[in-house]
């Protein structure tokens, strides 16, 4: 009964360290696929100025569709 008992935790042990040990060369090639798909963020400056109440000098006539050419996502602070 011993040597049943014994080998049973022996066996536990094995198979617990070895899981682990796949687990972590799981999470390498986790982090190193997250590290290679991370782009670092370009800062896009935007200026401001105050608003002034006044006529529309400018007279834009178009027919067609619009696209930007750059686009930014500007995150708030909450």
């Amino acid at each position: 009964m011993r040597k049943t008992t014994f080998s049973l935790i022996l066996i536990l042990f094995y198979a617990c360290s070895t899981s682990s040990a796949g687990d972590a060369s799981g999470a390498d090639a986790a982090a190193e696929a997250a590290r290679l798909s991370y782009v670092e963020p370009t800062i896009t400056k935007v200026g401001v100025m105050p608003v002034k109440r006044g006529a529309f000098e400018l007279e834009i006539v178009s027919n067609g569709r619009l696209e930007a050419q750059r686009k930014a996502v500007v995150p708030f602070l909450v």
